[in-house]
C-alpha cells in the first residue's frame, strides 16, 4: 500500500486565505483492512539555538502554531463493527483546506523556520500505519504601495578617522543613495556611492552588498545573523582622492518579504551597504541603508521585472529550494 498527496495547482504554492485543494491517492496491491484515512494540517514556527560550549552551553527554543487540524477522508460508520476493506486498485480522495489569513511567509534559516505541511495517514488494525508527509509553501504578500516610505529616495552616510600605530591618518567618508527604498525579488537595486579619502592611506576596492539580517526570539533571549546575498566590487581609492560610483546595480534573488509579518519569533530586515577598508591595519567603514523587500511592486516603479514565485524561479544557489525555501548564506558582513 502507498499513499500520496497531489496538490490541485500542481505547485504546492499558496497565499494566506487560499484553499489548498487536491487529492490523496491510495494505491493498494493486496486487499487491506483499514480503520480510517486522515489528513493532518500543520503550520508552525520553531526557533532553537545554543550559546556557550561544553558544560557551559545553554540551549534556547520557542515555538508558535498557526494551525494544527485533523481532517478525516474515510472512516467506518459508528454502527459498523467491522473495519473497512480496500480491494486492490487505486483510490482518489479529494480534500480542501482553507489557510488562515494572518499566517507568515514560509522561511527556513540556521536557527529557525516557518513550515507548512500536510500528512496523510492510513490507519490499519494490527499493522503499521502508512503515512506520507508533503510540505507546501505559503507566500504572504507585502504590498509596497501600502508603505509610504517605499517610494522615497534612500540615503545613508558615515565617516571615520583612519587609525595608525602612531596617531591618526585622516578621515574617510562614504555616502550611498538609492532611487527608492522598496523593491521586489527580480528587480535591480540602482545605487550611487560617493567615497572621499582624506587620509594618507590608500583604500582597498570598495564593496557594495545586499544583506539579510535575521533576528530569532525565544522568550527573553535573542540571537542574530547577518548574511550577504550578493555583492559588487568597486574601484580602489588612492589617498587624497574621491570616487563617484554611479548608477550601479545589484539584482535581488528570490527572498521572503521583509519583517516576516505574522511571526513573532523571527524578524527579517534587508540592507544595501558600502564597505571601505584601508590597506593598512585599520577597521572598515561600513555604511548600511535599510530597504524593504516586498512581493507586490510599486505602481510607479520603472523597469519592473515580472514578480517571481518560488515555484517559477530557477535555483539562484544550489541551496535555494522553490518548494521548501532554505536561505543559507555563508559570507558574513565585515566588521
Amino acid at each position: 500500500m502507498r499513499a500520496d498527496i497531489i496538490y490541485g495547482n500542481g505547485r504546492g504554492v499558496y497565499v494566506p486565505g487560499q484553499t489548498v485543494d487536491g487529492h490523496v491517492k491510495v494505491s493498494v496491491t493486496d486487499s487491506t483492512k483499514i480503520e480510517e484515512i486522515n489528513l493532518q494540517w500543520l503550520g508552525h514556527a520553531i526557533v532553537s539555538w545554543s550559546e556557550g560550549t561544553g558544560d557551559d552551553s545553554t540551549s534556547y527554543s520557542d515555538k508558535e502554531t498557526y494551525f494544527d487540524t485533523k481532517m478525516l477522508l474515510l472512516e467506518k460508520k459508528p454502527y459498523q463493527h467491522k473495519n473497512l476493506k480496500l480491494l486492490p486498485g487505486v483510490y482518489m480522495y479529494p480534500f480542501g483546506f482553507q489557510l488562515p489569513l494572518d499566517i507568515p511567509n514560509s522561511y527556513r534559516g540556521f536557527s529557525g523556520f516557518v513550515n507548512y505541511e500536510v500528512t496523510v495517514t492510513v490507519v490499519r488494525p494490527w499493522a503499521f500505519n502508512v503515512s506520507k508527509r508533503v510540505p507546501f509553501t505559503v507566500i504572504s504578500h507585502l504590498d509596497l504601495n501600502t508603505l509610504p516610505y517605499a517610494n522615497t529616495i534612500g540615503i545613508a552616510e558615515d565617516e571615520k578617522t583612519v587609525k595608525r600605530c602612531f596617531g591618526s591618518s585622516g578621515p574617510i567618508r562614504a555616502t550611498i543613495t538609492t532611487d527608492r527604498l522598496g523593491y521586489v525579488p527580480g528587480e535591480d537595486i540602482v545605487f550611487t556611492a560617493e567615497i572621499h579619502n582624506r587620509s594618507d592611506t590608500d583604500l582597498r576596492p570598495c564593496q557594495a552588498a545586499l544583506s539579510m539580517n535575521v533576528c530569532y526570539h525565544a522568550y527573553s533571549r535573542i540571537t542574530k545573523g547577518s548574511y550577504i546575498l550578493c555583492k559588487l566590487m568597486g574601484p580602489e581609492i588612492p589617498r587624497g582622492r574621491s570616487c563617484l560610483w554611479e548608477k550601479q546595480r545589484l539584482a535581488i534573488p528570490p527572498l521572503p518579504p521583509s519583517f516576516l509579518h505574522g511571526c513573532k519569533l523571527i524578524d527579517i530586515e534587508y540592507y544595501i551597504s558600502i564597505t571601505v577598508k584601508p590597506y593598512e591595519h585599520s577597521s572598515s567603514l561600513f555604511v548600511p541603508l535599510m530597504i524593504v523587500i516586498g512581493t507586490i511592486p510599486l505602481k510607479t516603479a520603472t523597469n519592473i521585472i515580472p514578480q517571481l514565485e518560488f515555484s517559477e524561479v530557477q535555483h539562484v544557489k544550489s541551496d535555494l529550494s522553490t518548494l521548501y525555501p532554505f536561505y543559507r548564506f555563508k559570507s558574513l558582513i565585515p566588521t
